[in-house]
């Protein structure tokens, strides 16, 4: 994830924006640290749910199940 933020910060003539170093990262903005980032995309591609609890039930209805399952992230 370092790189990805890392990439973000680099100016380019061929590039159209960056993220200003002076802004912290971006797992830190949304409130991660790195082992849940983890997680999450590990849940992610093994086909489970992610998001908040409220976010999962809500997508039920959408995804024909009854159940909640899968990981959540902090209500926030």
């Amino acid at each position: 994830m370092a790189d990805i933020d890392w990439a973000g910060r680099q100016l380019r003539d061929n590039k159209r924006g960056y993220i200003v170093n002076t802004i912290p990262p971006i797992i830190s903005r949304i409130g991660f640290d790195s082992v849940d980032w983890l997680n999450a995309c590990t849940k992610a591609e093994q086909g489970r749910s992610v998001g908040s609890h409220h976010a999962i039930k809500a997508a039920l209805p959408l995804l024909n199940r009854k159940r909640v399952s899968g990981f959540r992230l902090p209500d926030g």
